[in-house]
């Protein structure tokens, strides 16, 4: 995770913990390191180190080192500090040589009137992340603030998922040597590791991946089929139901032809009345019985359009297989 450095302040106005966001609040303000230079911030962004590493600092690597653990400083200067700054003009640019010979792993950012004339200016981070660590680390540093922005563009980043053989990698990278051949032998075998475990995990992933998209595609057929069958039964009893108000119709049609035979008879008459009302019940019993079957033929098609539209979605998924 990369770290953001705010040294030689005169105060720090964050504790550790804090949260912070780009730009947003006052974090610090300008200080001389306890009179050792004229005020400046020094900043810098490093990778992979531990705090007590960015403490030691750099001296006597070289340029291809300090790169590999040290990124250049980009910022919005008209945004991060309270008045307008200058960089690299009372301290050092990113990647000037120092006084001992080393290249400068940060930039160092003062206010126009040199001198102190920038003492006490307020500056905010550049970055979203936490407060890692507050504290005054002496002569030649001063104040400082350290940012942790919790990324994982490290050096080690790429080898982040199985966590136990994390923990080992961190364990060996407190004793890792840089400049012993066995110390980076070692370092490079447990990363090799640690590759292969990575690619482990994905495959399993990928294998889940593809038995849920099976079980899926094992569900929608389960549910066509119980669908149509829902389907076949409903219409089924919708037929038989239908037939049995036909057959009942007919029958009152005779009884009504035979009363109208006795119709000059005044007890048939009673008879022709109920019989009329008893036909008009089963008439709008079976038209019931149409618009049911008509709604059922409606819904299928529905389910149809349905179904069409689950099986597209699932097409046009595009799964590495």
């Amino acid at each position: 995770m990369a770290k953001y450095l705010f040294a030689h302040n005169a105060k720090n106005l964050v504790k550790k913990g804090d949260k912070v966001k780009a730009y947003d609040n006052y974090i610090g303000e300008i200080g001389n390191a306890n009179g050792v230079y004229f005020s400046h911030l020094h900043y810098s962004v490093s990778v992979g180190l531990s705090i007590a590493q960015i403490k030691a600092y750099i001296n006597g690597w070289s340029v291809a080192k300090v790169k590999e653990f040290y990124r250049e400083p980009d910022i919005d200067r008209d945004k991060m500090f309270e008045k307008p700054v200058d960089s690299g003009q009372a301290g050092y640019d990113w990647l000037q040589t120092i006084s001992n010979g080393s290249p400068h792993p940060g930039r160092d950012y003062n206010g126009f009137g040199g001198g102190d004339s920038d003492y006490g200016y307020k500056f905010k981070s550049p970055v979203d992340g936490e407060v890692e660590f507050v504290g005054d680390w002496g002569k030649g540093w001063g104040k400082v603030i350290l940012i942790d922005d919790n990324s994982s563009n490290n050096t080690m980043s790429k080898y982040y998922i199985t966590s136990k053989l994390r923990d080992e990698l961190k364990e060996l990278w407190k004793d890792f040597n840089h400049d012993d051949k066995k110390s980076q032998e070692k370092m490079a075998d447990k990363l090799d590791n640690f590759t292969d475990e990575v690619e482990k995990e994905k495959d399993i992933l990928m294998n889940r991946l593809k038995t849920l998209i099976k079980d899926q595609d094992a569900l929608n057929r389960a549910y066509d089929i119980d669908l149509e069958k829902q389907k076949n039964a409903l219409t089924t009893e919708y037929n038989k139901n239908l037939e049995k108000l036909n057959k009942k119709l007919e029958v009152c049609e005779k009884l009504k032809d035979g009363a109208l035979l006795l119709a000059e008879d005044g007890e048939c008459k009673e008879t022709i009345k109920l019989q009329d009302e008893v036909i008009k019940n089963l008439r709008l019993e079976i038209n019931k019985q149409d618009l049911r079957i008509a709604d059922l033929k409606k819904n299928e098609g529905i389910f149809e359009r349905a179904l069409n539209i689950i099986s597209n979605f699932f097409k046009k998924i595009n799964i590495k297989k």
